[in-house]
């Protein structure tokens, strides 16, 4: 899935912008109401109440009610190389094809087999994933 800023309502002729292409890791339909503290900061607002982003939530999306079931869609943003930029769907071509993944961590980045590792380098591999209840936003900045 790719995820943009603005897909419905833009202008005949306005471009579609890309922020960035993410893997989908679950897709399913609960209540509003049951969202929790975790899920409201995983939907980029991290200083609201679920409360205040159900209201939130409710007021900026017509019929929309506590009650009412959403489709929850939870993605990981893809590894980007911390030396090089290349990303899971943009790789570097090496001699041998494309890279690969030399040295991963827990935030989404890596070193790839085209880059050269820090000496100091430890492997760890990414756990985090993000979530959103039909609504998007950009990738943290780090």
């Amino acid at each position: 899935m790719t995820l943009c800023p603005k897909v419905r309502g833009r202008r005949a002729g306005e471009p579609l912008e890309r922020i960035v292409t993410v893997e989908i890791v679950s897709t399913r339909r609960e209540r509003l109401d049951s969202i929790t503290a975790e899920d409201v900061i995983a939907e980029g607002f991290p200083g609201m109440t679920t409360e205040e982003f159900i209201d939130f939530f409710a007021a900026s999306h017509r019929g929309v009610t506590a009650a009412s079931e959403v489709t929850r869609v939870e993605w990981r943003y893809p590894r980007e190389c911390r030396v090089c930029g290349c990303t899971d769907y943009s790789a570097c071509d090496t001699i041998s094809g494309p890279c690969a993944w030399k040295i991963t961590y827990d935030d989404d980045t890596g070193i790839c087999t085209a880059c050269r590792a820090p000496a100091s380098s430890a492997k760890v591999l990414p756990t985090e994933t993000r979530s959103v209840i039909s609504v998007g936003r950009k990738k943290p900045k780090r």
